[in-house]
């Protein structure tokens, strides 16, 4: 298949570079490549991907516009989407993994999907829904699907991990762990109110403390609090370190998470995972085998006493069968078959 990915002109998409969803969109191009597709990717000019980047691609929107206005910056992200549309005709398909070039999709003849990453609960793409009919939505876990504002959801595609990246660990420290974006649905006071209330050391971990920072004011209250330890966060062998000497990855979310990536990293280093029952995670951290799945902080603690009863081997057995960049690219084929078996 020829096969177009829009995953936007920010900043580089190249590895050691990028995390979370950008880093599923970064494997699926990998792997979709090494399975024989042509695969265009609408990135800056010099990331580095085994995909083929358009030799008219612009710089990182975010160096080619440091003293730019947002209208100016908002402009120039529309002209690059309407090139985009300009050569929709070159591809069997185009899968966009960003919401810019949604309305651009209601004007292409080619079948367009996108995966919905956020799971579809902002207002904005609310909005979207109400204009943008014909593109055909995936979603990444069902729970996420069942909440789509969309009209064409197409399937679901759980995200992948490259598993081998991630050490097993059968021994961990006695720690337990909480890392996320630092700000209140993520949960890190729950995650200290869990652990204080079995007396248990806790680290945290974020990548960004600037997003809220009146929230990231009540967490540094708490830290050099006995037992309560905050170390920056890091990609690559330093969260992966953090990740798999984890006694357990605490995830007390209190939104409906579209996914939920880092539980699943944590599995698969052997880390079991105790997360609020909200969005997908009742469909990522399998209860009693995996970890636990519980309603509230008192709930949480309860079953911090008994994690060791989780089998460490099970976590990364899971995540084997049901996670990988291997069973991702799967889904992302049989939608893309699907979509094409009914166009002709």
């Amino acid at each position: 298949m020829k096969i177009a990915q829009v995953v936007g002109y920010y900043d580089y998409f190249s590895p050691g570079k990028i995390w979370g969803l950008a880093e599923v969109a970064y494997n699926l191009i990998e792997e979709l490549v090494k399975r024989g597709h042509q695969v265009t990717v609408f990135a800056p000019r010099n990331s580095k991907t085994s995909g083929k980047i358009p030799p008219n691609s612009p710089l990182p929107i975010k160096r080619l516009f440091k003293k730019e206005a947002a209208e100016i910056i908002k402009l120039h992200y529309q002209l690059l989407n309407l090139e985009i549309a300009k050569q929709a005709h070159l591809y069997d398909i185009i899968h966009t993994h960003q919401l810019g070039f949604f309305p651009w999709a209601e004007l292409v003849p080619t079948p367009v999907v996108a995966t919905l990453h956020n799971g579809g609960q902002s207002q904005f793409e609310k909005t979207l829904a109400n204009y943008c009919r014909r593109i055909k939505i995936i979603s990444v876990s069902y729970s996420a699907q069942a909440k789509s504002p969309f009209l064409n959801n197409i399937g679901v595609a759980y995200n992948g991990i490259l598993v081998d990246k991630y050490t097993y660990n059968n021994s961990p420290q006695d720690y337990l762990l909480w890392m996320g974006r630092m700000v209140p649905k993520k949960g890190a006071l729950e995650a200290i109110k869990a652990a204080k209330m079995c007396r248990k050391k806790i680290i945290l971990s974020s990548l960004n403390t600037d997003e809220d920072p009146a929230y990231w004011h009540q967490v540094k209250k708490m830290i050099n609090q006995k037992n309560i330890i905050y170390i920056p966060g890091k990609i690559g062998q330093q969260k992966i370190k953090l990740l798999k000497n984890a006694l357990a990855l605490l995830f007390p979310i209190k939104w409906e998470e579209p996914f939920g990536l880092i539980p699943v990293e944590a599995m698969a280093c052997g880390t079991p995972v105790i997360a609020f029952k909200k969005g997908a995670l009742p469909e990522t951290v399998k209860h009693g085998q995996t970890g636990f799945v519980v309603r509230n902080t008192k709930e949480m603690a309860r079953v911090i006493k008994k994690i060791e009863t989780i089998k460490r081997a099970n976590c990364r057995r899971w995540v084997e069968k049901k996670f990988t960049v291997q069973k991702m690219a799967d889904a992302y084929e049989k939608i893309y078959a699907k979509i094409l078996n009914k166009k002709q």
